[in-house]
C-alpha cells in the first residue's frame, strides 16, 4: 500500500515524490489472514499454541488455497492437520468430481465471459451505448463470481483430495433477497472473518456505534481488496445500502415487497456496486454510470450491443443464471443414489474436464481475478 499513499499525497500536495518498486508474494492477504487467525485464536485461549513448527507452516502456507482463498481460520482446521484421518478413496473421488465443476465454472463460463467483458470496460472512455454497459454489468458480475467460486471449488476439492476439509466459501450469492443475505453467502471466509474478529469486537449492533463499526467494516473490505481508491468507494457503496436496508428493516417495511422483487434489487445493487470494483479508476466508473442511462460520452463507440449480445452471449448468460441457482445442486442430490444418473454424470464430468483442458491448452486468456487481491 507504500505506493497507494505516495500517490494521493502527491495528488494532494502537488509533490512528486518517487513510488517503491515492490513486488508483493503471491497470496500474501490470504496466508497474512491465516496467521492473523492463529494468533488471535491463541490470544483468546479457543486453542493452544502450536509447538509444531510444521504443522504451522503448513496451516499457514496450505498450498490449495494458498493465492485466492478460501480464508481458513486455525480452529477450522487444526485438528485435521494433526489427524490426517481423511485421506480414503471416497474423499479423493468427490475432491475430484468438485475440482472438475470448479475448473469448469472458471474455464468455460468466467473466461469465456471474461473476454467481451474486459472488451467493453476497455472502451468505455471512448464511449458505449447503454445496451452494451448493461450487457457488460451482467457479464462482469457473473463472470467474477463463477471466477472466484470456480477457484474455491478447485481449491476445496484439492483439499479433498489429500485429506483436509475447508469451509465453503459461496452459497448462491445471486438468489440473496437482501445485503444482509449476500454478505453471507458472498466470500463466506472473508465476511465471516470481518464480522468475528473486527464487527463483533467493534460492538457490532449492541451498541449506537451500529453505523460506525459497519462503516469501518466495508472500507477494511474495501482496501483489503487493493490499494485503489474504486475499492475503498466500493466498500462505502455497500455500507450506504446496508445501512439503508437495517433502517427499513427497521419498520419492517422489507417484508412487503414480493421475493423476486427483493433478490433483483439486491441483485442490481450488488452489480451496480461491481462497476465501481472494476473501473481502472472513478472517472472510468462515473462515465459508465452514465453509459448505463445513455449519457456516456461519445456514446456509440467502435463496438455496439449487437456485437456483444451475440448467440454465444446469450448462451453464456443463461447458463450463469440456470448455475447461479440451486437447481443443478438439487437434480444432483436427487439421483445421488440411483446408479444410471451417476454413471451419466460421471460421463458429463470426464467430457467437461476434457473440454477444459483443451480450452487450458489453446487459450491465451485464463486470469484468476481474485488472484489479484
Amino acid at each position: 500500500y507504500t505506493n497507494f499513499f505516495i500517490e494521493s499525497y502527491n495528488q494532494l500536495s502537488g509533490n512528486n515524490i518517487a513510488l517503491q518498486n515492490i513486488i508483493l508474494p503471491i497470496g500474501i492477504s490470504f496466508y497474512t489472514f491465516q496467521a492473523i487467525s492463529y494468533q488471535i485464536e491463541v490470544y483468546k485461549r479457543s486453542v493452544k499454541a502450536n509447538k509444531n513448527f510444521i504443522n504451522l507452516a503448513v496451516y499457514i502456507g496450505m498450498f490449495p488455497q494458498l493465492s485466492a482463498g478460501p480464508i481458513v481460520r486455525y480452529n477450522q482446521i487444526y485438528k485435521q492437520i494433526e489427524n490426517r484421518g481423511n485421506i480414503n478413496l471416497n474423499n479423493f473421488y468427490e475432491g475430484i468430481q468438485r475440482f472438475i465443476l470448479g475448473l469448469s465454472k472458471k474455464v468455460l463460463i468466467a473466461d469465456n465471459l471474461g473476454v467481451k467483458t474486459d472488451l467493453i470496460f476497455d472502451q468505455v472512455v471512448s464511449g458505449i451505448d447503454s445496451p452494451t454497459a448493461w450487457i457488460g454489468m451482467l457479464s462482469y458480475s457473473f463472470q467474477i463470481f463463477f471466477d472466484f467460486s470456480g477457484y474455491s471449488d478447485m481449491a476445496i476439492g484439492i483439499a479433498q483430495m489429500i485429506g483436509y476439509k475447508l469451509p465453503e466459501n459461496f452459497n448462491y450469492p445471486y438468489i440473496s433477497k437482501s445485503l444482509k443475505e449476500f454478505w453471507q453467502r458472498w466470500h463466506i471466509s472473508l465476511s465471516s472473518y470481518f464480522r468475528d474478529y473486527l464487527y463483533i469486537p467493534l460492538g457490532g449492533n449492541r451498541n449506537k456505534r451500529t453505523y460506525l463499526n459497519l462503516l469501518i467494516v466495508f472500507l477494511v473490505t474495501g482496501f483489503w481488496h487493493g490499494p485503489r481508491w474504486t475499492f475503498i468507494i466500493w466498500g462505502i457503496w455497500h455500507w450506504i445500502f446496508n445501512v439503508i436496508e437495517k433502517i427499513l428493516a427497521k419498520k419492517n417495511l422489507l417484508d412487503k415487497f414480493p421475493k423476486i422483487i427483493r433478490m433483483l434489487t439486491t441483485f442490481l445493487i450488488v452489480s451496480l456496486g461491481f462497476i465501481i470494483f472494476r473501473a481502472v479508476d472513478i472517472e472510468t466508473a462515473k462515465l459508465y454510470f452514465l453509459s448505463l442511462i445513455g449519457l456516456g460520452e461519445n456514446a456509440g463507440g467502435f463496438y455496439t450491443y449487437e456485437y456483444f449480445l451475440s448467440n454465444d452471449m446469450i448462451i453464456l448468460l443463461i447458463l450463469s443464471i440456470i448455475f447461479s441457482t440451486p437447481l443443478f445442486n438439487i437434480l444432483r442430490n436427487k439421483g445421488k443414489n440411483n446408479a444410471i444418473f451417476q454413471l451419466i454424470y460421471n460421463i458429463v464430468l470426464i467430457i467437461i474436464f476434457i473440454l477444459s483442458i483443451s480450452v487450458v491448452i489453446t487459450s491465451t486468456y485464463s486470469p484468476f481475478i481474485y488472484s489479484r487481491f
